[in-house]
């Protein structure tokens, strides 16, 4: 049976901490606290410990909870003030208050340059801006973009360079339901992005190139050297890279979507059970030395640096900084004598990571990590003992399948609400998947050690690779099944809270058979089905228009209700790829059907009805002097890259609200765009602010009150 509450919060004094200091880092990402209100109530909290200490014995059991409300508020300053300090846009140093256009920036290369399509991609730490001939210290990190030529391959980890190209805000794309990249990238401390050309940045003399960093990524280029010349293969190279050391880079993107897809992505995204099961042949290898004092400080030491090594250099993914900091405390602790408190050890490690980066708490790894290995904790063992075999091996893979269904527990909702996606095959993909990793990853572990004879190395690669191959088979069989996959689930926050209420209730009422505790989950269920009736009906009576953000193309589509309407231009050639990003996550968000609604929408040459809504397509082959004079639309999209004056549209149609799309340069829309605010005209670039959305029947309603009041006024005069 699980711990209680009373239990938890008795003998795991970090769940005391990490409950209030999480709730102010979550107050100050969100409301901004400022620097001097931090310290007047830290001061005031301060105070209060000190009042209390003078207490009398009495007064201090009269007031007891007096020091334990000032050191909860304490941690709420921690939190936000911690917030503050690790946020660099509330730095003066940051790069945004520094930088102006043109002006060269001092970088340093924090990571190996990852080759690309058309380029090589890395991350720069920003060192100074050089403003009027004075270099001012700066703060920050960027995206850098190099141009793919042989200059590349002489910048490695540490060096510097000064940026002479024109650096960026990362935008966001604005495309509903997709991935923010602006605001994973923030989270970051990463703003700003530049393109460099081979003339776009200088290499400047260095004396860093000998960091650890740039032995540590010296050691997993020398570990994925070896993978790839061991390992046969390439779909089992790629595997073989991301399952040891969490490089993903050659994955293929359908195999990577079928490891999603059936709920074992775990595997290959380098997670907390790679560590776990290092650990464990750790112990098991240094098990024969014996328990005496010297040879536990020993065996502590040599796991120790072999977790956070393996950590390092897999890049400290937050899964894997999670179990190298639990298996930290607890190897501590065993070296202390204490009994090790796994939920206390859990609390701790996430406490220290939050202090090293607050902004942790947002990254879905770290969310999905905590919340199955929390689960795996309070509820592993109870489902274990739903069935007990006799034989030895029965019970073990029936231990397996336990984890599996726990781990599911506390992750439901955060998947859900995510990926809007439930892997219905998860537990038999996980019970053949799981051990089979953990045989890939001893192999590979003796693919290295083999490293310096090549018979033995080709040999155990030979065997990875049949592993991998083995593995990989049963991933994409079972992902084509039909029913592997539920998709097109919408879970607003409001629904994720209220399941999580839910599955609290229905564990509580399973532990402890109260009935009150049921008619509570199925209350809270209840509310959560009237909620989807409720964003249901919304969906079906929607109007909506949505001018995608996607580089170099035209696309748009019309929802009405639950169907779509779709445009392009005729040179537009959609790949699967950018279909799976940027379209089907927008139908998906507003419960679109795969189908076209011909009764709503009609569309003739340049000129699209949605409704009462007309929107005018100018496309390439305009041309103003063949255009009658003030033709009536509601919105003009320019798309193709058109030749035109806006005084020409001004001209020819009665209409104040336009759209210029991807497929139009940049810089010819901010000529559009000088022209349109003196003519005080809108108009909304795509490129650079990202997608347009508008709710067509909200803009009809304005349209129809505005011209409703004009007659009203006519009609009074």
């Amino acid at each position: 049976m699980p711990l209680n509450k009373k239990d938890i919060w008795q003998t795991a004094p970090f769940v005391r901490l990490l409950v209030p200091f999480i709730a102010g880092i979550l107050l100050g990402y969100y409301c901004s606290v400022s620097t001097k209100t931090i310290q007047i109530f830290a001061i005031f909290s301060i105070l209060l410990l000190l009042i209390f200490s003078i207490l009398s014995l009495t007064a201090k059991f009269r007031w007891r909870h007096l020091s334990g409300i000032a050191i909860h508020l304490l941690m709420i300053l921690f939190g936000a003030a911690l917030c503050n300090h690790q946020g660099l846009q509330k730095d003066a140093d940051w790069i945004g208050y520094r930088y102006q256009l043109n002006d060269p920036v001092l970088v340093c290369i924090q990571e190996p340059l990852t080759q690309k399509t058309k380029s090589c991609k890395s991350i720069a730490k920003i060192i100074a801006v050089q403003h009027q001939k004075k270099w001012i210290k700066a703060k920050g990190y960027l995206l850098l973009y190099f141009k793919n030529s042989v200059n590349n391959a002489s910048i490695n980890v540490g060096d510097s360079i000064i940026l002479l190209q024109a650096i960026q805000r990362i935008i966001s794309s604005g495309n509903p339901g997709s991935f923010d990249y602006q605001k994973y990238c923030a989270l970051q401390q990463i703003h700003y992005q530049s393109f460099l050309s081979e003339k776009g940045y200088l290499k400047i003399n260095s004396h860093i190139n000998h960091s650890v960093l740039f032995y540590l990524y010296k050691t997993r280029d020398d570990i994925l050297t070896i993978l790839r010349k061991a390992v046969p293969g390439t779909k089992e190279k790629s595997v073989a890279e991301a399952l040891l050391i969490g490089y993903k880079d050659d994955l293929d993107k359908t195999l990577l979507r079928s490891y999603s897809n059936t709920g074992v992505v775990h595997i290959i995204a380098i997670s907390g059970l790679h560590l776990a099961m290092i650990y464990g042949l750790l112990i098991w290898l240094l098990k024969p030395f014996g328990n005496k004092k010297w040879t536990t400080y020993s065996r502590s030491a040599i796991i120790f640096f072999v977790l956070w090594g393996f950590s390092f250099i897999t890049g400290g993914a937050a899964a894997i900084l999670r179990s190298a900091v639990t298996f930290s405390f607890m190897l501590i602790s065993n070296c202390l004598g204490y009994k090790n408190n796994t939920i206390n050890a859990l609390a701790a490690s996430a406490f220290c990571l939050l202090v090293y980066n607050p902004f942790l708490l947002w990254d879905i790894g770290f969310q999905l990590s905590y919340a199955a290995v929390l689960s795996i904790i309070l509820y592993g063992n109870y489902i274990s003992n739903w069935f007990y075999f006799k034989n030895k091996l029965l019970q073990k893979l029936w231990q397996l399948n336990a984890v599996t269904l726990s781990a599911q527990i506390l992750t439901l909702p955060i998947i859900l609400y995510q990926f809007h996606q439930f892997p219905n095959l998860f537990l038999f993909s996980n019970f053949i998947v799981v051990p089979l990793s953990g045989f890939v990853l001893y192999a590979e572990i003796l693919v290295l050690l083999f490293s310096p004879f090549n018979l033995l190395m080709n040999w155990m690669g030979s065997i990875t690779a049949f592993l991998i191959g083995e593995m990989n088979g049963v991933i994409e069989r079972t992902s084509r099944i039909p029913f592997a996959l539920t998709e097109n689930i919408h879970m607003s926050l409001v629904q994720t809270i209220l399941l999580y209420a839910a599955i609290i209730a229905i564990v509580y009422w399973l532990l402890q058979k109260k009935r009150q505790a049921l008619y509570v989950a199925l209350s809270l269920l209840s509310v959560i089905q009237i909620l989807n009736c409720f964003y249901f009906y919304e969906s079906s009576h929607q109007k909506r228009l949505v001018v995608y953000q996607i580089p170099k193309q035209s696309f748009l589509e019309i929802y009405s209700g639950t169907k779509y309407f779709a445009w392009t231009n005729a040179n537009n050639n959609l790949s699967t790829d950018i279909f799976q990003r940027t379209i089907l996550p927008s139908r998906k968000m507003y419960r679109v059907e795969m189908g076209k609604n011909n009764n709503f929408c009609t569309a003739s040459e340049q000129l699209i009805r949605a409704g009462l809504f007309r929107i005018q397509l100018i496309d390439s082959s305009f041309k103003a002097s063949e255009w009658p004079l003030k033709q009536p639309a509601d919105l003009v999209i320019i798309t193709g890259n058109p030749i035109f004056r806006m005084t020409d549209l001004v001209r020819i149609f009665d209409c104040k609200n336009y759209v210029a799309d991807c497929s139009n340069p940049v810089w010819k829309i901010h000529y559009w765009k000088k022209d349109a605010k003196n003519l005080h005209l809108q108009l909304h670039s795509v490129p650079e602010e990202g997608a347009f959305i508008i709710d067509l029947q909200q803009v009809k309603k304005i349209q129809h009150a505005k011209e409703n009041s004009i007659s009203t006024y006519l009609r009074f005069l």
